[in-house]
C-alpha cells in the first residue's frame, strides 16, 4: 500500500484521505472496503490519527452512511450538511457518533468567516433550530422586544414619579392652607 509506505516514510502522526469515497469508484466494493478497513486498522495500531472525508451517495443523498460503509469502524463520525431554509443555505455540523465520549446530538451551525471556522451555539425558537439570517432576525426581534419593555418600564416609572410629585405638591398646598 503506497499510502502506508508514504506515511511511514514521513513519520506521519495524522493521515487525511479526501475523499475516501473515491476508492469506491475504483473497483469492486468488497475489495475496496477491505482495503479501507485495513488502512484504518493499520493506522490505529500505528497510533496515527486518520481523518477520512466521504461524499454522499448521489443516488441516496439523504442517507447518513458512507459508500464504503467504514462508518461502522470509525471512532468518531462528524456529519457536515447543508440546510436550506428561508431561501438561504447554511452549513450544519452534527456528531453522529464518538466512541467512548459524551457528545451533543444537536445540530450546530458551522460558519466560515475571515477569522476562521466557528460553531454557533444551538439556537432553538418556536420549536425549530434557526440558522443564518433566520437566527439573526429572531435575535433582532427579541432585542427589539426587550428594548420596548425597557422603554415602557421607564415610561411607567416617570409617570409614577410625576404622580408622586403632584401628590407632594397638593399636600404642600393643603398644609399651607391649613396654616393660613
Amino acid at each position: 500500500m503506497q499510502i502506508k509506505n508514504l506515511a511511514e516514510e514521513h513519520h506521519a502522526r495524522c493521515l487525511v484521505v479526501d475523499p475516501i469515497s473515491a476508492l469506491a469508484k475504483s473497483g469492486n466494493k468488497g475489495t475496496v472496503h477491505s482495503v479501507a478497513e485495513r488502512l484504518i486498522d493499520w493506522a490505529k495500531s500505528a497510533g496515527i490519527t486518520v481523518v477520512c472525508t466521504s461524499l454522499p451517495d448521489k443516488a441516496e443523498p439523504q442517507l447518513e452512511g458512507t459508500p464504503l460503509q467504514i462508518s461502522t469502524i470509525a471512532d468518531t463520525w462528524i456529519h457536515l450538511s447543508y440546510l436550506v431554509q428561508d431561501g438561504e443555505r447554511n452549513r450544519a455540523l452534527t456528531i453522529v457518533k464518538s466512541r467512548g465520549t459524551g457528545h451533543s446530538n444537536q445540530v450546530r451551525e458551522l460558519t466560515l468567516s475571515d477569522t476562521g471556522v466557528d460553531l454557533a451555539d444551538v439556537f432553538i425558537a418556536q420549536g425549530k433550530v434557526l440558522m443564518g439570517v433566520a437566527r439573526w432576525e429572531w435575535e433582532q426581534e427579541q432585542q427589539a422586544g426587550r428594548r420596548r419593555t425597557q422603554v415602557a418600564a421607564e415610561h411607567r416609572r416617570l409617570q409614577l414619579q410625576l404622580g408622586q410629585a403632584e401628590a407632594a405638591a397638593r399636600l404642600q398646598v393643603v398644609k399651607t392652607e391649613m396654616e393660613a
